[in-house]
């Protein structure tokens, strides 16, 4: 599977012209990448929009940090970051990358301590 880049992946969501919030954080975007969630990313009910701003204010990243989950899978990326509230627990997301820009977001929780333990060991 081809890693994309995730400082073009940042700077892509951050281009006003690609992605817009409004006043109450809904997401739209008008760019040709595909952001589709599963139902078990719902499952720990952390809000979509905590996930997304965990990922682009992200710090821990680890592509391809697992085996897949799924057959015929991709190996899918790591993200550890805030949430939108400031001082709230920090965000896992797990997220497999389909060629050529389509993400699926499968998994966000409270980050656990295998990964917070990860964000220290890169100190």
């Amino acid at each position: 599977m081809r890693r994309i880049d995730h400082h073009v992946w940042r700077c892509a969501l951050r281009s006003a012209d690609s992605i817009l919030f409004d006043k109450t954080m809904n997401l739209s975007y008008n760019f040709s990448m595909a952001i589709r969630w599963t139902d078990s990313a719902d499952k720990h009910e952390v809000a979509r929009e905590d996930a997304l701003h965990a990922m682009l204010n992200h710090y821990l990243y680890v592509a391809e940090f697992d085996e897949p989950r799924v057959e015929e899978a991709g190996r899918p990326d790591l993200y550890v970051g805030p949430p939108r509230q400031f001082g709230g627990d920090l965000i896992e997301v797990m997220v497999e990358r389909i060629p050529p820009r389509d993400v699926v977001i499968f998994h966000v929780m409270i980050a656990r301590q295998k990964f917070l333990d990860l964000l220290d060991e890169g100190e």
